[in-house]
């Protein structure tokens, strides 16, 4: 590990490093609270929010989860503060659009 750190350093990796890259099983990272919410997922349904949805503490290292933004709404379902389209479902401009 001393190596390793030495190389990190050293090159300056860390500047680079996002958290999410970090996340190992059973790591505990600690993060500012921004609002984010802990949803316990699915791991064998391809990680999936649970049905009933659940926010679970952060430091839960044994249960699989998802870092998102949102809150619960009365009926206990998950409503995202935003969402966004996979790229390939994005609309693409018109071609007349692009020629004027």
């Amino acid at each position: 590990s001393e190596i390793v750190n030495s190389i990190v350093e050293e090159e300056d990796y860390g500047a680079d490093l996002d958290p999410v890259d970090l996340s190992f099983y059973g790591l505990t990272l600690k993060r500012q609270n921004i609002g984010q919410k802990n949803m316990a997922v699915a791991a064998d349904q391809g990680g999936v929010l649970t049905i009933p949805t659940r926010d679970i503490d952060q430091l839960d290292r044994y249960r699989p989860s998802i870092i998102a933004f949102g809150k619960l709404n009365g009926e206990g379902d998950f409503v995202p503060a935003r969402q966004f389209l996979p790229f390939w479902r994005v609309a693409q401009p018109s071609s007349d659009a692009t020629n004027n």
